[in-house]
């Protein structure tokens, strides 16, 4: 496994970007609301009907995004998540999960669908394994993230301005 190049420090913390390895076992959790899989293939096919989906992108459900925080691998499953740009995999092998800046760009945007079981969508825990807010906004610095509400049909959406778009755009400052 070899780091990227780029270290991006943000507020003590370093992060580095590692590809996991093969043998990297993803955490298994279940979704717990039967809404969350219909929700998920409904925003692709909108963008499918609309003639926006390019190969070059990555869009999926429940599927693991990366980061190395201080040497501690941390793996968050969004349950639905957008990237533009995406470098293409050899053939015949599988993406199991997805590091940006190795990858590719970072997500555009990440949305959790909130379910029975509280799932800390909502939580901003600095700390190891850290609070999925915390992971999507200040080491991921995902553009957007939402928080949908199936019962209510509410959206909380999050649009951080300063996000940045690649490694080259990172501004320790923000």
């Amino acid at each position: 496994m070899t780091p990227s190049a780029i270290d991006l420090p943000t507020k003590s913390k370093i992060i580095t970007w590692e590809k996991l390895p093969d043998d990297f076992i993803l955490p298994d959790e279940p979704v717990d609301n039967n809404l969350q899989p219909l929700l998920a293939a409904a925003l692709r096919e909108s963008l499918e009907l609309a003639g926006l989906i390019l190969e070059s992108m990555l869009i999926a459900a429940n599927f693991g995004l990366c980061a190395t925080v201080k040497t501690q691998t941390v793996v968050k499953a969004p349950d639905w998540v957008y990237i533009p740009s995406v470098k293409p995999i050899p053939s015949g092998k599988i993406r199991r999960s997805y590091t940006p800046h190795i990858e590719g760009e970072i997500p555009t945007i990440v949305l959790e669908f909130i379910s029975e079981t509280e799932g800390g969508e909502y939580s901003i825990n600095p700390h190891y394994p850290y609070g999925k807010w915390y992971f999507y906004e200040q080491i991921l610095q995902v553009p957007v993230y939402g928080i949908f509400q199936p019962k209510t049909g509410e959206l909380d959406a999050i649009i951080q301005k300063h996000a940045a778009k690649s490694a080259n755009d990172f501004d320790p400052a923000i």
